[in-house]
Order: C-alpha cells, then structure tokens, then sequence
C-alpha cells in the first residue's frame, strides 16, 4: 500500500510523520519506535510552539 504523508510545513513534522508512513509495512516493534519518535517531535514542537507564545506575549 502506497500511503503519502500529510504536508504540514514543518520540516521536522514532515519528516516524522513520513518516517511512520514509510514503516507502514515495517514489524510491529517498528511501526511502534516510528510512532513513538513522531510523539516526540510533534511534542517538541508544541513546547517550542507554547514557549514562543509564552514569551512572546510577556514581551507584548
């Protein structure tokens, strides 16, 4: 199956979640590490995204 990933502008969202898409016919264990490392990219992401909006508006 040939699934193409979502495109969100991100580099590093994109890149993750082409990772979960490329272990579509990957092992279980496999499938799970990709996943749980787009976790932690769109995780950091968010943090990054909230303490820029944070500090940004202590600046305001």
């Amino acid at each position: 199956m040939s699934l193409t990933p979502p495109e969100t502008g991100n580099p590093a969202i994109d890149a993750a979640l082409a990772r979960v898409v490329e272990s579509a016919d990957a092992s279980l264990p496999e499938q799970a590490q990709r996943l749980s490392e787009a976790q932690s990219v769109l995780q950091d992401v968010l943090r990054d995204s909230r303490d820029a909006a944070q500090t940004s508006h202590h600046d305001g």
